[in-house]
């Protein structure tokens, strides 16, 4: 889904999302709960990989190779714990 600023439900929706960090953070952690499969409250390598693979599939876009689904995980892992934990995903969230 991609926002239409000229829709002004779409401006509407962005400007809420900026103002209220309530909101903002409930946002994030829907998604982030969606990737998280296990609830564990960390996503693994195996859950990134499965999230980079659906989203080239909706995004008709090529999947990158094992190899690079590692790297990319690698420097999102901020705190190279082996894993994303929600601190992590909300930066990446908030710079894309």
């Amino acid at each position: 889904m991609e926002l239409n600023l000229s829709n002004n439900h779409d401006y509407e929706f962005k400007r809420k999302i900026y103002q209220d960090e309530n909101f903002l953070n409930q946002i994030i952690k829907a998604g982030f709960d969606k990737v998280d499969k296990d609830k564990s409250g960390e996503i693994d390598i195996d859950e990134f990989t499965t999230l980079i693979y659906d989203v080239s599939q909706k995004g008709d876009i090529e999947v990158p190779s094992k190899e690079e689904i590692i790297k990319i995980f690698n420097i999102l892992d901020i705190d190279k714990s082996g894993t994303i934990g929600i601190e992590e995903f909300k930066y990446i969230v908030l710079r894309i």
